[in-house]
């Protein structure tokens, strides 16, 4: 059967009481974007929605993506977490078979309690001068790894969107998609995590050590910004923290390795990691333990396959309509040439647009809420500032649409951080 796209589920989502099976959703508010569309996130096969339902909210999860044997893998997570409720830093899910109508067809969900708290990247941009905060959550995250292993248990996606921080610097994690349970051991892997955070031999290994390698990444990259809180602007893409997948395949030839390498107090916890980087994925946790590993067991990362396994974002050009959209709902990297940058105001809230073109026939558009426009406008106080700059762009891909107008594909910029500028030439080659 063919999953509804994004802006199919969109469209369902603004009338809860017709699109949801579950009596409580159809009694639900959908929050909207100051642009009047669903506020969605992304997340492995799903598209996540924000419904409150008489004061509690829920995380409504919409598949647009075939998943492996969802129901049986969410039917037992769900076990798992209820049977152990000392686990706090776990969220509640339940998968619903008969879930949301789409044009008149049901398809299935997973609700979930709402998670308050900002993704880890965010949080690190906000504490980044605070190396006690920083530290503090380092510490915060090997608890909840240590705690998962001793349970023989792997969230299998660590990575700054599903790592969520709360006020009290407390961690939650969301996304259970590629979880291992022991008892889904037989279904294998569902999938691969987030490139920038993952081994290049992981491959289709499914087990209770998935987290290690992706928390020690974590770990050195939160005591490196402790350190030396400049990293931020050098290597962070708005995709990660520091690190990219780029770094794991090629240690050698990394100038952030060579950096930290050089860090005061890094030395022996970077050099841990590129020797578990050269290493295959199966003797990871010995390396990362500080166990020798014969060198039968080394491997050229630069030359693995299986990094093929972790799927990387298609690059596209902003010029490109079609392709955009058909990408709605994805994770998508757009490069291309600013034409105008302006700022409306909608019921006494200011939205900024980035165009790449005539936004009323439907090019693309970075739009910019809240605090991220806050940011922007007080970075480029006019049109000039921004008028002819190339630049690129990882987010969701999602459309809008009003007015008998085209559908406008677009990315929200949720910190200004997220906007790289790149050259003539690095748009060209895109091409």
């Amino acid at each position: 059967m063919r999953l509804p796209a994004l802006l199919d589920y969109q469209h369902a989502v603004q009338l809860p009481q017709v699109a949801f099976c579950d009596s409580d959703l159809r009694r639900g508010t959908p929050r909207l974007t100051p642009l009047g569309m669903p506020a969605v996130a992304s997340g492995g096969f799903a598209l996540t929605f924000d419904i409150t339902v008489s004061g509690s909210r829920y995380a409504v999860r919409c598949f647009h993506k075939p998943g492996n044997h969802l129901q049986e893998r969410y039917s037992e997570i769900s076990r798992f977490i209820q049977v152990n409720p000392n686990l706090e830093f776990l969220a509640n899910v339940d998968y619903r078979a008969q879930g949301i109508r789409v044009n008149g067809v049901v398809f299935p969900i997973v609700r979930m309690e709402w998670v308050d708290g900002l993704p880890m990247s965010d949080w690190v941009e906000d504490n980044l001068g605070s190396p006690e905060n920083l530290m503090a959550l380092r510490q915060r995250l090997w608890q909840v790894v240590i705690a998962m292993k001793g349970m023989g248990v792997a969230h299998g996606d660590l990575q700054h969107g599903n790592i969520l921080v709360d006020t009290k610097g407390d961690i939650r994690l969301v996304d259970y998609d590629g979880m291992f349970v022991p008892n889904l051991r037989p279904l294998g892997a569902a999938e691969y995590g987030h490139r920038n955070y993952q081994h290049p031999d992981r491959g289709s290994s499914y087990d209770a050590t998935l987290d290690l390698f992706s928390a020690h990444v974590i770990d050195v990259s939160l005591t490196a910004l402790a350190e030396a809180p400049e990293l931020w602007n050098e290597f962070h893409t708005g995709d990660n923290l520091i690190f990219t997948d780029t770094d794991f395949a090629d240690p050698r030839g990394s100038v952030l390795f060579a950096r930290l390498m050089r860090q005061t107090g890094l030395t022996k916890r970077t050099r841990v990691l590129i020797d578990a980087c050269h290493t295959r994925f199966s003797a990871v946790p010995q390396v990362l333990a500080g166990e020798t590993v014969r060198t039968s067991t080394h491997f050229s990362s630069a030359a693995s396959g299986n990094r093929q396994a972790v799927s990387v974002p298609p690059i596209l050009l902003a010029s490109e309509r079609d392709r955009l959209i058909a990408n709605q709902g994805n994770e998508v990297t757009v490069v291309g040439t600013v034409t105008s940058y302006r700022t409306i105001e909608v019921t006494r809230r200011k939205i900024s647009f980035i165009n790449f073109g005539d936004f009323r026939r439907g090019a693309f558009t970075i739009v910019v809420f809240g605090r991220a426009g806050t940011e922007l406008r007080r970075k480029f106080l006019s049109q000039s500032d921004l008028h002819g700059r190339h630049v690129s762009i990882t987010g969701l891909l999602t459309i809008y649409e009003k007015d008998g107008r085209r559908p406008t594909p677009q990315i929200e910029l949720r910190r200004v951080s997220a906007l790289r500028f790149v050259t003539e030439n690095f748009v060209a080659s895109v091409a």
